[in-house]
């Protein structure tokens, strides 16, 4: 019968394998949760070996974490290791990791069409390109990280339409969420704010925001949103 692995000896494995083929922010949290979890209470143990006295040893370390879902961050990531390993028959169960119950989450804040109005208004009175930010915002509903990676070639005035195809966090280019690239109309108040930035066009492979491959941050783009929002 083969020797089971330990968690550490097959890490090595599964970092290769699962890790290294996710995107760029998944796999900095894999790392950082191995390195200070994972790795230090039960990387000696086999796979088969980590029980409920080795689980709960684990969650006295998460104690550390103040939130309760960074918690269960670690466990759903710990049950991802185990899952991948049964499915290539390294191990023949799956041992019960209870994750944290955590509370309800509060109903999201929406804006009505008369507070919305107010926002693009104040980013229309600012001299910057902060109406384009907002109109990518709440017309295409484009997510912060894909606001910094939208470059001049995902934008076609003819066909009206924005392309999102690129994401931009913690300094890496990657797929936006969910992989697929998807078109969203390009509204005649986005087109004409876009029109006005004033960044070159004269490259298509331009960061919208740059003038050249470089981008803003999430901190910048929400930086100016809470101005426009106090404005």
């Amino acid at each position: 019968v083969p020797r089971v692995p330990t968690l550490a000896e097959y890490w090595d494995r599964f970092a290769v394998q699962y890790v290294a083929n996710q995107k760029p922010a998944t796999q900095r949290g894999y790392m950082s949760i191995w390195a200070n979890y994972l790795r230090p209470v039960l990387g000696d143990l086999p796979l088969d070996m980590i029980d409920r006295p080795s689980l709960a040893r684990l969650k006295e370390r998460l104690e550390r974490l103040p939130s309760l879902s960074s918690r269960n961050q670690v466990l759903y990531k710990l049950k991802t290791i185990f899952t991948t390993a049964q499915d290539a028959y390294v191990i023949e169960d799956v041992p019960m990791i209870k994750v944290y119950k955590e509370p309800k989450k509060p109903d999201p804040i929406v804006y009505t069409e008369e507070e919305a109005d107010r926002l693009i208004d104040a980013a229309l009175a600012d001299e910057r390109d902060n109406a384009a930010i907002i109109l990518l915002l709440m017309h295409c509903s484009l997510r912060v990280s894909e606001v910094c990676a939208l470059r001049w070639s995902d934008v076609d005035y003819r066909r009206k339409v924005v392309t999102i195809c690129h994401n931009y966090s913690a300094g890496e280019e990657s797929t936006p969420k969910g992989i697929l690239t998807a078109p969203v109309g390009l509204t005649p108040e986005l087109a004409a704010a876009l029109a006005a930035s004033a960044f070159s066009r004269s490259v298509s492979a331009w960061s919208v925001f740059s003038g050249e491959i470089t981008h803003h941050s999430a901190h910048t783009i929400r930086s100016r949103l809470n101005a426009m929002q106090k404005a």
